[in-house]
């Protein structure tokens, strides 16, 4: 029988067969059982539940789910080369029915679950998303789903979803459905050329292996979500998985062994210890947990389960093969009662988090005893596969009306004109400009007045973006060619800042960007430049030379050196610059809150907690703008769109808001006198 991160996740009570006898998931024929593999699933869903419950020393805990998808291709790889060899032939039927049997019952339970105690917790406008995110992971498509929300900045922070984690089975599920027939085909060719099938295999596996990860490469490095999120860019790591599967590794010395297993486990700590947030991942780094995963299952082969060394009887120990028999059960469970129990009791800190989780330890404990393992193991659905699809299907057509009842249901509760204006708005709020390459290849956008030998660059990161459609206009009228350079979450100015909760792009890509920047302006030579960035962003994510995160002051100061270097830098290579300070950041979402109030005016927030996110970074940057005086023209967004009272979220029947801080052209429309004068100013140098 096969696995997988569901099913590599898998099984608290007794190790998987289509029996109830003792051997488990890891078993092909007699003695293929391999205890060590579950203490390695045990590894993985330790470090992911402690990654998502904020634990210390679990910085790098993502690499679980590498772990899970090597092991899962070695797994499936072998059970299907010794069908094949067997009885030269693979039943493709049967082993998909295996998939739906084990997968299919326990990810429905927890995704109808969390959809009704999601209902009762989250925001109605909300649920309209997390909804469809439920049904989109019931079809194992929520890799795709959450792939394209990774590259739409404005999308609905995906890391408030309660089935984000569901990618990763959407991944796998997705190679179970091609595997099989990468197989079936080194079988078909096998048979033509009277070849070892394992020989024919080999170096299809290398094809895919070089293919997927200079993908992996590529996409991670231009900042692409789908270097995470899809199948292509994470193919190689199961290929590794199916080449350790597919060659014969040759018994050995034991202390070649426990030197193998030892140096897989130290590579497992180091990425689990020394990667965070602010890797750039997978790309390069994820060979470290692929590696170390590979160099445990070979130590395994190197001696047999027969014969097992110190590594392997530590990964063997009960408590391992029943934390990793519970794994994917474990896995589907952690997330929700993490992300729900956070939102309901208003705490995110590290003791609600842990407590959630071993929370979700018992119910996936129950889950699978009740509901997981009766499916699994019914006789009757083993002897047809027919029927097993049958069930199949009926679950997931059950899962998928509940999805469709709450969002039937949070739609209600929003009010319908608020959705139609937000739509309406979101139809001009994406900057519409021209795409030019510099003569040296560095891409960026154009507007105004096209033909216009004055050139002034607007850069900066997304609220950089929101300000360019009502500056190109300005810009036309004015015969000033305007020229656009901004990445979301990535400031322009030269400092550095761990990635944002919701930001696309890793740390070294956004030092990578600026400096591109800043090439680009030596190249095209603007007259002025205007510089727009989300300082409320920023602060809390701002990192000193040790690349930590400094005290307050700290990266305050920070902040103020490198706000004055820029401008220094303009100046020194004869640019004018110009700044629009950051706008009003709402403490809280504007749809959300509208759809429990349904009142667009209750939802005002004061003027001292719109603008309280950006205060300190804010304050930064008038204190340096002020020993320039009037050299540098300055523009503030909260003197249009805040008066005494508060920050409305419509102004002269207009939605101001985007999302918590990104403004919606309506809103820009509105400060046309302003930018106008911001525009002359700067390039009149007063």
């Amino acid at each position: 029988m096969s696995n997988s991160i569901s099913e590599l996740l898998t099984d608290p009570v007794k190790p998987r067969a289509a029996s109830r006898g003792p051997l488990g998931p890891e078993q092909t024929g007699a003695g293929r059982f391999r205890g060590d593999i579950e203490g390695m699933r045990a590894i993985a869903i330790l470090v992911i539940v402690a990654y998502h419950a904020g634990v210390p020393g679990f910085s790098g805990g993502f690499i679980g789910v590498d772990i899970f998808f090597v092991i899962s291709g070695f797994l499936i790889t072998r059970n299907l080369l010794d069908e094949s060899i067997a009885s030269n032939s693979i039943r493709l039927s049967n082993f998909w029915a295996r998939r739906v049997r084990r997968l299919v019952p326990g990810l429905a339970l927890m995704v109808v679950v969390t959809l009704v105690f999601s209902s009762v917790i989250v925001a109605p406008f909300d649920m309209l998303q997390i909804s469809k995110e439920g049904a989109s992971a019931a079809l194992y498509i929520s890799n795709i789903v959450f792939g394209f929300k990774a590259q739409n900045y404005f999308a609905t922070n995906i890391n408030k979803s309660p089935f984000l984690h569901t990618w990763s089975l959407g991944v796998e599920e997705q190679f179970y459905l091609v595997w099989p027939f990468v197989l079936y085909g080194a079988l078909i060719l096998s048979r033509g050329s009277r070849m070892m099938l394992r020989r024919v295999a080999l170096p299809i596996f290398l094809i895919i292996l070089a293919i997927s990860f200079a993908l992996n490469i590529s996409w991670t490095a231009s900042g692409s979500a789908w270097a995470f999120f899809s199948l292509p860019s994470r193919a190689w790591e199961f290929a590794i998985g199916g080449l350790i599967a597919s060659i014969s590794i040759r018994k050995g010395p034991m202390r070649w062994s426990v030197a193998t297993g030892l140096i897989g486990l130290a590579c497992l700590g180091y990425a689990d210890l020394f990667f965070t947030d602010t890797t750039s991942y997978p790309g390069v780094h994820a060979v470290w947990p692929v590696a170390g995963t590979g160099l445990l299952i070979v130590s395994g082969q190197m001696v047999g389960s027969a014969n097992p060394t110190m590594v392997m009887r530590v990964m063997s120990a009960r408590p391992m093969r029943w934390i990793g028999r519970l794994s994917y059960s474990w896995y589907l469970w952690h997330w929700p009662f993490i992300i729900l129990a956070v939102l309901a009791v208003g705490n995110s800190g590290v003791p609600i988090r842990v407590i959630a989780a071993l929370a979700s330890l018992g119910v996936a404990s129950l889950a699978f005893r009740v509901v997981e393992n009766p499916v699994r193991l019914s006789q009757q659905l083993i002897r047809s596969a027919g029927r097993t699809f049958l069930v199949g299907v009926s679950i997931t057509v059950v899962t998928l009306g509940a999805a469709w009842g709450t969002w039937l249901l949070a739609s209600r509760s929003t009010p319908t004109s608020f959705t139609i204006a937000k739509d309406a708005a979101f139809k001009d709020f994406f900057p519409l400009c021209v795409a030019r390459s510099s003569p040296r290849g560095i891409p960026y956008c154009e507007g105004g007045d096209l033909k216009s030998s004055t050139t002034v660059a607007l850069v900066g990161d997304s609220h950089a973006q929101t300000w360019f459609n009502e500056l190109s206009s300005i810009a036309a009228k004015q015969h000033v060619h305007l020229v656009k350079y901004a990445w979301p979450g990535c400031p322009f100015i030269p400092i550095v800042v761990r990635p944002l909760p919701d930001g696309p792009v890793s740390t070294e890509r956004c030092l990578a960007l600026r400096a591109q920047g800043m090439r680009l302006m030596a190249e095209l030579k603007p007259k002025a430049i205007i510089l727009s960035q989300h300082d409320g962003a920023y602060f809390g994510s701002i990192l000193d030379k040790s690349g930590s995160v400094p005290a307050r002051d700290a990266q305050v100061a920070l902040w103020k050196k490198a706000f004055e270097a820029f401008l220094n830098q303009m100046q020194g290579m004869g640019i004018r610059p110009a700044v629009i300070l950051d706008n009003p950041t709402l403490p809280y979402e504007p749809a959300e809150c509208v759809s429990r109030t349904q009142s667009i005016a209750a939802c005002e927030p004061t003027k001292e907690a719109s603008l309280a996110t950006a205060k300190a970074l804010m304050s930064a940057d008038r204190a340096v703008l002020s020993r320039y005086g009037s050299t540098i023209p300055v523009f503030a967004p909260d003197d249009v769109l805040c008066n005494q009272a508060g920050c409305p979220l419509e102004l002269h029947g207009r939605l101001v808001y985007a999302d918590t801080n990104h403004l919606l052209f309506g809103a820009i429309q509105l400060m046309e006198p302003q930018l106008s004068n911001l525009l002359r100013s700067v390039l009149n140098g007063a």
